[in-house]
């Protein structure tokens, strides 16, 4: 099996070689980057914003279609000082936050990356205040590819530690109480958790 850190390294090795970054990474021509932003907006304009995983872009597209957002992020890797938003250089399961620092939180393609999604879990349910929003993009697969990559272990895919259903997704957030679930198809699919208990 691939460990976490072959993954990550591989993906950023792909991403430092390319002049015009394609796939997971939110460039400005990502559609389902500018759709996701435009929601983001919508839903939590004029509010502050946890990224976690916000990739090595300087304004990932989903950041420039949600101006009224005030963003901040997270991420293991670092780009030095062409962010265009406040960061630090952490991982989701060890961050320096205060308990229910942030009213929202997004994970924007990231939550297929963690190291340990039970340990990142239980630290964005410590960060996340009372009656925060949780924002989740990310693909959803078939049950059944869900089962059959779990029984043979290893990575996901070439580039994804996790892979998540529907159901998966569900009970990897069970504990958070949210009042009110919401999932909107924007490409990939777009989660909202509201209102954290």
């Amino acid at each position: 099996m691939k460990q976490w850190e072959d993954l990550q390294n591989e993906s950023l090795e792909k991403y430092m070689k390319s002049k015009n970054p394609v796939g997971p990474f939110s460039h400005r021509e990502h559609k389902s980057a500018k759709i996701v932003g435009k929601m983001v907006n919508d839903i939590i304009g004029g509010q502050r914003c946890l990224d976690v995983g916000c990739g090595l872009l300087p304004l990932p597209a989903y950041m420039e279609q949600s101006p009224d957002v005030l963003w901040c992020g997270i991420d293991p890797y670092d780009i030095g000082d062409e962010r265009q938003f406040p960061f630090i250089k952490t991982m989701i399961e060890e961050t320096p936050f205060a308990d229910g620092g942030f009213e929202n939180i997004f994970l924007g393609t990231s939550l297929d990356h963690f190291k340990y999604p039970t340990m990142a879990t239980q630290e964005i349910k410590r960060i996340l205040a009372p009656n925060g929003k949780l924002l989740i993009w990310t693909a959803l697969f078939p049950e059944s590819t869900i089962t059959d990559w779990r029984q043979r272990g290893g990575a996901f895919n070439e580039t994804h530690l996790w892979g998540y259903s529907h159901n998966s997704l569900i009970d990897l957030f069970s504990e958070f109480e949210f009042k009110e679930r919401r999932l909107v198809a924007a490409g990939e699919y777009f989660y909202v958790f509201m209102n954290k208990l």
